[in-house]
């Protein structure tokens, strides 16, 4: 009977592991929460409600205030954040994978149809680094207050 109770023992262990990681990853969205709560973009809380959501099987729905530039560089983060996670992409692979994501994929394509010019473009204040497109798309003006 011993083994019958050790294969119980990591049965629970195997259920519970991903349990305690998700609940210590909500105590991190709540510590996030609270201490910084009146900073205006708090991107690593982004990635926090993304992870905690993924383990959780939810939907992730993108749109950004200011703009479809700031979506794409939110939807482009996420895919990579997924092929990492998901499909073994090597994490020293990561931005690279996000510069090409950024520099062909389909919103460049469609800002030059749009406007005649393959780049994106930020009003206001520039993104955190994460959301930035290789420099090679970013309008120049933005570049500028870098």
């Amino acid at each position: 009977m011993p083994d019958a109770s050790a294969a119980k023992v990591a049965l629970l262990d195997k259920i519970l592991k991903p349990l305690n990681a998700l609940e210590e990853l909500m105590r991190a969205v709540e510590t996030s929460m609270k201490i910084h709560q009146d900073r205006v973009e708090n991107v690593g809380f982004l990635g926090l409600c993304s992870e905690a959501g993924s383990r959780m099987g939810a939907t992730l729905v993108i749109s950004c205030l200011k703009g479809t530039d700031a979506t794409a560089m939110s939807l482009t983060l996420e895919q990579v954040v997924l092929l990492t996670r998901c499909h073994g992409l090597p994490p020293k692979s990561f931005q690279t994978a996000l510069s090409v994501m950024r520099s062909q994929g389909v919103r460049i394509h469609n800002n030059k149809k749009n406007t005649n010019v393959a780049k994106f473009i930020f009003t206001g204040a520039l993104p955190p680094r994460l959301y930035l497109p290789p420099a090679a798309v970013l309008d120049s003006a933005v570049q500028s207050q870098q």
